[in-house]
């Protein structure tokens, strides 16, 4: 009888521990899933960011383009509105200077001119522009 109930034990033992294993293979697996979906989430919320940071990166380089393209437009929009200025002064210096405004002169030979000239060249910039900022005052 002892024996018998010894037996029962070790079959109830034997019953009861197969269950547990296969709980704890379980829980463990279940345990893992948990780290790597953590795991995963923290990848992906990475990524996530640093898209975006990419994103406000050229979506602020794309303003500064557009900013830059602005000014450009307007610097050459001035600056043509400036040569047109200076082509009207010429036009006007030119006629004053013509050998038909001037009667009884003689027009001055093409020598002498490009001697002007390339004397005028030599010139420094800092007296080129005092002669540019005199004709514009005595054009105006």
């Amino acid at each position: 009888m002892v024996g018998q109930l010894q037996q029962e034990l070790a079959d109830a033992l034997k019953k009861q521990s197969m269950p547990e294993a296969s709980l704890e293979v379980t829980t463990r697996y279940h345990s893992d899933l948990e780290r790597d979906k953590l795991r995963l989430q923290k990848e992906l919320e990475k990524k996530l960011k640093t898209k975006t940071q990419k994103q406000n990166m050229l979506a602020l380089t794309s303003k500064d383009l557009h900013s830059t393209w602005e000014e450009h437009l307007k610097s050459r929009s001035h600056l043509e509105e400036r040569v047109a200025q200076l082509d009207e002064e010429k036009a006007e210096l030119l006629q004053q200077v013509s050998p038909e405004n001037s009667p009884g002169t003689e027009p001055i030979p093409r020598r002498t001119t490009c001697t002007f000239w390339f004397k005028m060249r030599d010139v420094s910039s800092a007296c080129v522009e005092e002669l540019l900022y005199v004709f514009s005052v005595a054009g105006a």
